[in-house]
């Protein structure tokens, strides 16, 4: 979701609602600060994973994940949950704490 994204969700919301503008602002700021920090997120499992040389079809053929759930989580379409981060994060040979960094 870009900001243009985050902005008409948003003002849908206001509008509805009637949110004073303060209470946009808090909601718009953090709903975009969440859709960056998933971005960044999703960008290094697939730097990580394809630096070492792995296929999405490796880690489906390992049993880690399927193929098209990894790619929704690096394509940012949806959330990693902390346990997959934690197993791909093993399966990757780095600590979880390298993808908050």
């Amino acid at each position: 979701m870009d900001n243009t994204q985050c902005k008409y969700k948003l003002f849908c919301k206001i509008f509805q609602n009637g949110i004073s503008n303060i209470e946009y602002y808090i909601c718009f700021v953090k709903a975009c600060d969440l859709q960056r920090e998933k971005l960044r997120l999703a960008g290094k499992l697939y730097q990580i994973r394809t630096e070492l040389g792995i296929k999405q079809s490796d880690l489906q053929n390992e049993g880690i994940i399927s193929q098209s759930h990894l790619s929704k989580i690096e394509n940012a379409e949806i959330n990693v949950s902390a346990v997959m981060l934690n197993i791909l994060a093993k399966r990757y040979g780095k600590d979880i704490s390298y993808f908050f960094e």
